[in-house]
């Protein structure tokens, strides 16, 4: 009966670093995988992965250093005595929950909009993924993300590769780009009537809308994605510290 079970997204990527750290795959003083891999990883906004690392920064499991990147702090004796033992962490919150469809992978044309947000000429060539997200089988978001092309000709795209990872790691490892800081706004939108039926929704349906664009470090735009989330499945945090007077 637990995979009736819905668990906020936040709270999976916090157990997915748990399980590392548990699993020994990251020891004290690691780096863990960038805000960015989860965030695409799970198709979710950077603000909601932050929420599972904030957490886990307050208990002293990981340590923060702002442009040095997430690492395992000494506080993870206690993980331990907190190890799971009934089935919930499996059938739930692991990896194996999740699931990513590719739509739609296509080369073409950028409209105006797109190229203001890439930074290249209307008309440059682009490559266009759609995907679907997936939780217990259940849609939780839909995301389009453009690219530059002329950026990621050489890297091998394909449905396999982006269904089974991370587009973000396939950028760095075949192309060697990598996003350095991500700008996004959010807003409240009613569900597009061409999004009911694979978002399992009514047409009307309250939706989180997010435009995202990835910066590398030179400041060149990497890709510019737009996202549905459904939020009866996730939660979004966000924080705001006042800078110092």
């Amino acid at each position: 009966m637990s995979s009736e079970i819905m668990v906020p997204i936040y709270k999976a990527i916090k157990e997915e670093i748990i399980d590392s750290i548990l699993s020994g795959a990251y020891g004290e003083g690691d780096l863990i995988p960038t805000q960015q891999y989860y965030a695409d990883r799970y198709g979710v906004s950077r603000i909601v992965v932050r929420r599972a690392i904030d957490e886990l920064v307050r208990k002293g499991v990981l340590v923060t250093n702002r442009g040095k990147g997430t690492r395992v702090g000494a506080a993870t004796s206690s993980l331990f005595g907190n190890k799971r033992t009934s089935g919930l962490s499996q059938n739930v919150i692991t990896r194996d929950v999740l699931s990513s469809t590719v739509l739609d992978l296509r080369r073409g044309e950028a409209d105006k909009k797109v190229a203001s947000y890439l930074c290249i000429p209307a008309g440059a060539e682009i490559l266009t993924i759609e995907r679907l997200r997936r939780i217990n089988n259940q849609p939780y978001s839909y995301e389009r993300a453009h690219l530059d092309y002329s950026r990621v000709a050489s890297v091998r795209l394909e449905r396999a590769a982006l269904e089974k990872g991370s587009l973000y790691v396939l950028l760095k490892e075949q192309a060697g780009l990598e996003s350095c800081y991500i700008d996004e706004w959010m807003r409240a939108v009613l569900c597009p009537a061409k999004l009911t039926g694979l978002l399992d929704m009514q047409s009307g349906d309250p939706l989180l809308y997010i435009r995202q664009i990835a910066y590398m470090a030179d400041g060149a735009p990497m890709n510019y994605s737009e996202i549905h989330l459904k939020t009866d499945i996730v939660d979004v945090h966000i924080r705001t510290e006042e800078s110092a007077k």
